[in-house]
């Protein structure tokens, strides 16, 4: 995925780059994590929220989660 976005994020900095942490780090700076469905869920207890969308493609998801006020 990201040799598709390279002129964006740099090129990967594989000495810093860890794929069973789920961390990508570019030579330019560049990070980026990868949440397994137990950080998301951790993420989303966090925060007292609700999964409101989520888009899976088989490279990723972006999931949006709501804090909804309690009255």
């Amino acid at each position: 995925m990201y040799s598709k976005i390279q002129g964006m994020v740099g090129k990967p900095d594989l000495l810093k780059t860890n794929f069973k942490k789920g961390i990508f780090i570019s030579k330019t700076g560049y990070e980026a994590k990868w949440w397994n469905s137990t950080e998301i869920e951790g993420i989303k207890n966090y925060f007292d929220g609700e999964v409101v969308n989520k888009i899976q493609t088989p490279h990723f998801s972006i999931i949006h989660i709501s804090r909804f006020l309690k009255t």
